[in-house]
């Protein structure tokens, strides 16, 4: 997952800080007979973090691609995504606003947000009546 956030995702958005965050902990992979098993259903960054949150029983994940969250709930792993990181956000009063950020991650990053998953989220928090 490194690799495709700071190398193969030089440039993007958000790549430089991912790079340079401290409290960010790169781990080698131990369980080395579940990652090709996951490889062969999954993206190497999606099969590694799945395997080191079994590895080393995470409380959460944080996965957006729908057949790494199928696999996340085979092995019975916690997750959210990046719509449920800034809803938690909100709610925690870390930002003020959900509607600029998801607009950017669709705009900026491309990221696909189901508009029906979209208008739950923004009731849920507010911004939407």
């Amino acid at each position: 997952m490194w690799y495709e956030l700071t190398v193969a995702g030089r440039g993007k958005p958000g790549s430089t800080q991912i790079r340079q965050a401290e409290w960010i902990e790169r781990m080698p992979l131990g369980n080395t007979t579940l990652y090709p098993l996951l490889r062969k259903d999954l993206d190497d960054g999606e099969a590694a973090a799945i395997a080191l949150a079994i590895e080393h029983h995470a409380d959460l994940i944080l996965l957006d691609e729908t057949d790494a969250r199928n696999m996340a709930d085979l092995y019975e792993i916690p997750k959210t995504g990046v719509i449920g990181i800034v809803a938690r956000a909100k709610h925690h009063h870390l930002i003020q606003e959900v509607k600029p950020l998801f607009d950017a991650l669709k705009t900026q990053a491309n990221f696909w947000i189901q508009p029906q998953l979209y208008e739950t989220i923004m009731k849920e928090i507010g911004e939407l009546s």
